[in-house]
């Protein structure tokens, strides 16, 4: 297994040796290019690894069929149905937990200067109420930072991660980054969602583009991106 070291300075893998062969043969890698072994850490140029050196011509018969008939046990598992809608469901609890105790602060304190009538109420309703709204946006962000991190590290959120499913590239298998994991796949959605009409529907019909053959919601059509077993 290989990791690769693509021009954008980011790395593609692990990877069998027979997917490498056909990243050479598409002109997406060469010699030159930077790799190491899974198990290593020194980083050299693939043409200093045996398994890319040409090969000489008595021995090409005895390297092609591996390069052109790859075992079908490297090939990604998409994740099921049920264990992607419960990954969902772990992250919306996460959310609602984090958040919870501020709306409540919010809630609380609003309705004791209520009660307490409406002089007090003018007194300490707003500003105790604004301190609420802050804490309410403290944790929306803290949220939002953990689970952006996690995607671009890692192609999972929370409950992908617990559930042991994460996002690829559609086109290669490699980690999503922060473009197609979290800016197209969860913020552009996230804005289709709030669109007047559109928006009432767009979840729905979303969440269920997951029973298709492929197993790809619209978020992954529009991101390029597929959710394997991890």
């Amino acid at each position: 297994m290989f990791i690769i070291l693509g021009t954008d300075g980011k790395e593609y893998g692990p990877v069998e040796t027979y997917r490498v062969h056909e990243w050479i043969a598409d002109s997406r890698a060469n010699l030159e290019t930077r790799a190491r072994r899974d198990s290593e850490t020194e980083w050299k140029t693939l043409g200093n690894f045996p398994e890319f050196k040409a090969p000489p011509a008595a021995a090409t018969s005895a390297v092609m069929p591996d390069v052109a008939k790859p075992s079908p046990a490297v090939k990604l598992e998409p994740a099921d149905h049920i264990i992607r809608l419960t990954a969902a469901l772990f992250d919306l609890t996460f959310s609602v937990l984090c958040i919870a105790p501020s709306w409540l602060m919010v809630g609380t304190n609003t309705l004791l200067a209520i009660l307490q009538g409406k002089e007090q109420f003018d007194k300490l309703g707003t500003a105790q109420s604004g301190a609420g709204l802050v804490l309410v946006g403290v944790d929306i962000l803290l949220v939002i930072t953990v689970q952006t991190i996690l995607l671009t590290m890692r192609g999972q959120s929370l409950g992908k991660l617990c559930l042991k499913i994460r996002i690829v590239r559609l086109i290669d298998e490699g980690p999503p980054g922060f473009i197609h994991a979290v800016l197209l796949r969860w913020w552009l959605i996230s804005l289709l969602s709030v669109v007047p009409f559109v928006g009432r529907f767009f979840p729905i019909v979303n969440v269920c583009f997951i029973f298709r053959t492929d197993r790809r919601c619209i978020h992954d059509l529009i991101a390029g991106t597929k959710v394997v077993k991890a």
